[in-house]
């Protein structure tokens, strides 16, 4: 009975474990990622607005090759573009001989502006939706994000604390029956 027990328990540890490296792993495989994307000029940014509706939804990262050639953007690309202190996402609705002429999938119209040269910020190669909610939250509203955090902190150290109780718990009525 005894060596039942010690397997179970041992179980448990391995599946917690288990748990754990999977976790860590992920984190740094979305980091090794995330570098090998740098180092290929291609860089993830979130979107703010809805103007991309229902193509790119607020709260998507599109990951934009920066390095993309300016020559080879066609009607239909989805470009990320300097505006200001912006970096807009829109479709290339046409192309000019003085720029290229972009549109938000939601809006009625066209932007007022061409892109050129010396604005476009490259092309959109992929896109993950929603994920940037994260990010639009901590920049709006950082107090309830910290609370969010903060939350998930304490309830992960209270239900460990309460494992590792009930572990220690049933490891001592183990021992005080033998």
């Amino acid at each position: 009975m005894e060596a039942q027990k010690r397997a179970e328990y041992l179980r448990k540890k391995a599946a917690k474990l288990l748990i754990e490296i999977c976790v860590v792993g992920l984190f740094l495989a979305v980091g090794a990622l995330t570098a090998v994307l740098f180092c290929f000029g291609i860089r993830p940014y979130v979107v703010v607005t809805g103007s991309m509706e229902p193509s790119v939804h607020l709260g998507s990262v599109c990951f934009i090759d920066m390095a993309y050639p300016y020559n080879d953007v066609k009607a239909g690309d989805i470009i990320a573009y300097q505006k200001g202190e912006l970096l807009v996402t829109h479709r290339v609705e046409r192309a000019l001989p003085n720029g290229l002429v972009t549109k938000g999938d939601a809006a009625p119209e066209t932007d007022n502006a061409v892109v050129t040269q010396n604005n476009f910020g490259g092309k959109v190669i992929f896109i993950i939706p929603f994920v940037g909610y994260i990010s639009i939250l901590m920049k709006t509203n950082p107090s309830l994000c910290a609370a969010v955090i903060l939350i998930v902190i304490v309830a992960d150290y209270v239900i460990r604390a309460a494992v590792t109780a009930k572990e220690n718990g049933t490891g001592q009525d183990d021992n005080e029956q033998q």
